[in-house]
């Protein structure tokens, strides 16, 4: 069975990719021009060249596929302007080329976010229709949009979407300033740091892919976690743990934190370069919840989490050691 899969050169995809080779899949891979795709060489994959939203190739290869898994987007950007381009744009202009086809796949599988949902408007049900969510953030707000989209496709296939928490895993970047903290004794925080959230490993993501695609049922909403929640004080003593560092808490005054993301976002755009963290993250960390948990998963399909939160951050720690990168200064 063929699979047409986006964003696979990125740090999901990349997981998601060898989790459906292991399982047998053929792979049909968007790639960009400059996409890494040194993990992308292997006899079951076709590499198809084309980018989103320009959606630059031959769709007829489309009809080949069984199944469509859209994991390419971007999770930091300039501007709304960027943010919306890639996540809604590139993703409207996928499924009108999908409508567009005589024997178009009959599943498509999205990726999206818990960004989608404000949980102190929308409340904890983080599997809630589309039109009911109300993002807080540009990044939220384009992924919601491209969720909205996608809805035209559920009269010709069955539609998926899948809302993510925090992802970590080896390979990812965005944890790494906080285990060059906990190397330093250092924990800060902000708040209270008794803000609750919830992560995944992205090998469970993958394996709730392989759920989605091997387990067909009606379109539907779904998110996931690791089943355990904790707040960044909890966070930090666990990273702490791993590296046998026995962590100083400390919380950060509000204004601290304001004028560090008014700084990053100065300096990206300075440099034309995003980061994570700026004003529009920080206002998604103000929320006192992200636990979103992943009980319909397991309901519905017999889905649960197979990586422990330590057992993970081991994985992280190891892999950033062996790239040397708790030393290095970027």
């Amino acid at each position: 069975m063929k699979i047409f899969l986006t964003g696979a050169s990125g740090f999901l995809g990349s997981y998601i990719s060898q989790a459906l080779l292991q399982d047998g899949y053929e792979l049909v891979v968007l790639v960009r021009k400059k996409s890494r795709r040194d993990h992308l060489q292997h006899p079951k994959i076709q590499l198809v060249e084309g980018s989103l939203p320009e959606c630059d190739f031959d769709a007829s290869i489309l009809e080949k596929c069984a199944a469509l898994v859209h994991c390419a987007g971007l999770v930091k950007a300039l501007s709304r302007e960027t943010f919306f381009e890639v996540n809604a744009k590139g993703t409207e202009k996928l499924a009108q080329l999908l409508l567009n086809l005589k024997n178009p796949p009959k599943h498509f599988l999205h990726i999206s976010t818990l960004a989608v949902m404000n949980p102190e408007i929308d409340g904890r049900n983080f599997c809630i229709p589309a039109a009911k969510c109300h993002p807080l953030s540009f990044y939220g707000q384009s992924k919601l949009a491209a969720e909205e989209t996608l809805q035209i496709l559920k009269r010709k296939m069955q539609l998926s979407i899948l809302r993510p928490p925090v992802l970590y895993g080896p390979g990812d970047l965005e944890l790494l300033p906080a285990f060059k903290l906990a190397a330093k004794w250092l924990a800060p925080f902000y708040g209270d740091g008794k803000n609750r959230f919830s992560l995944c490993h992205a090998k469970d993501v993958a394996d709730a892919v392989l759920t989605l695609l091997g387990r067909p049922k009606k379109s539907d909403i779904y998110c996931l976690d690791d089943g355990h929640s904790l707040n960044w004080r909890e966070f930090f003593e666990a990273i702490g743990r791993v590296m046998n560092k026995k962590i100083l808490n400390f919380p950060v005054p509000t204004l601290f934190f304001y004028s560090a993301a008014f700084a990053s976002d100065f300096v990206s755009k300075l440099r034309k370069k995003p980061q994570i963290f700026g004003r529009e993250k920080l206002k998604e960390m103000k929320i006192k919840s992200w636990v979103c948990g992943y009980e319909k998963l397991n309901r519905e399909l017999g889905w649960e989490p197979k990586i422990k939160l330590e057992d993970g951050l081991k994985e992280c720690l190891a892999f950033y050691n062996y790239r040397s990168l708790l030393t290095s200064h970027f």
